[in-house]
């Protein structure tokens, strides 16, 4: 009885250990950026790969970014031209994250939310799949504001 209860004890002991690392570590690619928030204010920008350490989720958030180039793709439409011929075509932007601060604060809560697991932005997870020429406006149009304000 006594063994079956210890085993019990060390097993839910070790599952909390992993636990407790797994939320106050985080891992940085070498393509990747990320974004250290302490109670809701930035602290600091990490650019270097590796495995880092930080408070759980109350006290710190951690949002990461790729830095590759990213690409919104709009579906192939054929819409008709005046003389009612049709016209194949499709919509793309490719865009990439140059300061990171100014994203995360301006568009970064609108293109995190369609990012995958891997923070691409993909096909499957887009949020805009009939309207990607609205969003690309809308976002040029905040990045050119906030380039002009800084």
């Amino acid at each position: 009885m006594w063994r079956r209860n210890a085993a019990t004890i060390i097993a839910g002991g070790l599952l909390a250990i992993l636990l407790v690392v797994y939320m106050s570590t985080y891992q940085v690619r070498f393509h990747e950026v990320a974004i250290v928030k302490t109670l809701g204010k930035i602290t600091h920008i990490e650019t270097s790969p590796g495995l880092r350490a930080c408070w759980p989720w109350p006290i710190q958030q951690v949002v990461k970014y790729d830095l590759r180039v990213n690409v919104l793709e709009d579906p192939l439409s054929e819409p008709l031209t005046q003389g009612g011929k049709p016209v194949t075509a499709r919509a793309f932007m490719a865009w990439r994250i140059k300061k990171p601060e100014l994203f995360l604060t301006n568009i970064g809560s609108e293109i995190a939310s369609s990012m995958d697991d891997s923070g691409r932005i993909g096909p499957t997870r887009q949020p805009w799949h009939h309207d990607v020429h609205r969003a690309c406006l809308r976002i040029a149009e905040r990045v050119f504001v906030a380039a002009a304000e800084s």
